[in-house]
């Protein structure tokens, strides 16, 4: 930094590389200037060397940028991750240490107390065989904690084979790190609607959850989302088996892949089928202690449904047709306005189900009756109605005859 004006500088600030009208510090008082004091000089300007450039090469933006800038800052990034992730593991493996001895301090606090009162017990004389059936199935369900708890103070940093098996299964929790692949023959998901304000496609996962193509029916559709893949069929039940599976291996403490759904799926529906009935059976006996022990039962019978929808509190504003106007109706709605199945007199069908074609009327198809009042004569209407149309043709036709003979010219009524 220069310690004294130079001639030819900015009289403003000092530097050597603009004049005073083109300086863009703010403007100092004759008295505070770098030319009158000789301190509080500016830094010159950094001029890139003069390359004779063109037009559009001089306004390049990029013009003298280095790449070796993003490399530094790529490498300072992936520092600052293997710090983050070694921190990490530190932090996991602090975490399950005192999560261990935890569980020991508490365990230990245990057998003190059951060796206490085992001690008191045998000194009043009094045995108890329970007392060790319970805690040999107490012994039982800790040791299953100890192997669902997988512990990683044992994994080193560089050993990340199995660092990733203790990860896969932590707990209860599975990471699963099968990703969302496709077979190159088949059509992209992000290609199926090329609209783009159809279905959304998460290009990071490879997933598109909505139907991209709503406007075609299911069963003419060959692709109707994920979400429609995952809940249709046997795949809600197909997840829970794979849920089983890994809970099942996780409290027993066997290997990655000792039990795999899709490598034995005979054995683990079996046992999905074996934990479901056990789980059952306990439920119902410890329902009959409660019971038996409290009593009860009575209440949990369901009322009649006839009572329960007698009253209600529910207000439901109806229109002159039936439709609801305010409110919320849950009955069972009609399919029609009109009544149906409404069999007046002693008739045997509806009104409106046959039509007499002579007379335009409608009527009853039980006697072809079209009084709507009337009684129903049964089959003896019918066949009166029959015989009634048989005069009428028979005397139509014979008047037709007659008025064809009186037009024919020579003939005359008698001669017929």
């Amino acid at each position: 930094k220069e310690k004294r004006y130079r001639k030819g500088a900015c009289k403003n600030c000092g530097a050597m590389t603009h004049k005073e009208k083109d300086c863009l510090e703010r403007p100092r008082s004759t008295k505070k200037s770098a030319w009158k004091t000789g301190k509080t000089f500016a830094r010159d300007e950094v001029k890139q060397q003069n390359f004779n450039l063109s037009y559009d090469a001089s306004r390049d933006r990029w013009n003298g940028y280095d790449a070796n800038q993003q490399l530094k800052k790529i490498e300072l990034y992936n520092k600052a991750e293997e710090e983050r992730r070694k921190k990490a593991l530190r932090d996991r493996e602090e975490k399950y240490r005192l999560k261990k001895l935890k569980k020991e301090e508490k365990r230990a606090a245990k057998k003190a107390e059951k060796k206490k009162a085992k001690e008191e017990a045998t000194s009043e004389g009094k045995e108890n065989g329970s007392d060790s059936e319970s805690s040999f199935g107490d012994t039982d369900s800790e040791s299953e904690n100890e192997n669902s708890d997988a512990d990683l103070s044992g994994v080193k940093e560089g050993d990340d084979a199995k660092l990733a098996q203790k990860m896969f299964t932590i707990g209860t929790a599975v990471k699963a790190t099968v990703r969302n692949l496709r077979i190159r023959e088949d059509t992209a998901k992000y290609l199926r609607n090329l609209d783009p304000n159809s279905a959304y496609y998460d290009p990071k996962t490879r997933s598109m959850r909505a139907n991209p193509t709503p406007h075609i029916p299911l069963e003419e559709s060959t692709y109707a989302g994920d979400n429609f893949i995952s809940n249709t069929g046997e795949a809600k039940e197909l997840a829970k088996a794979q849920m089983f599976a890994w809970e099942a291996q996780a409290k027993s403490g066997e290997e990655v892949g000792a039990t795999h759904l899709n490598a034995n799926p005979t054995e683990m529906m079996l046992r999905q089928k074996e934990f479901k009935e056990r789980k059952e059976k306990l439920k119902n006996m410890k329902k009959a202690e409660v019971f038996a022990k409290y009593g009860g039962e009575e209440h949990l019978k369901k009322p009649d449904p006839t009572i329960l929808d007698t009253e209600s509190n529910t207000y439901v504003e109806y229109s002159s047709d039936g439709r609801v106007l305010k409110g919320n109706d849950t009955k069972q709605r009609v399919l029609s306005k009109y009544e149906e199945d409404v069999f007046p007199g002693n008739h045997t069908s509806v009104w409106g189900s046959y039509y007499d074609v002579d007379t335009q009327q409608w009527g009853f198809a039980c006697c072809w009756q079209t009084n709507k009042k009337g009684y129903c004569t049964g089959e003896a209407g019918k066949k009166a109605k029959i015989a009634s149309m048989r005069m009428k043709l028979d005397a139509n036709t014979s008047e037709r005859d007659v008025n064809t003979t009186d037009e024919t010219p020579g003939t005359s009524a008698n001669e017929i």
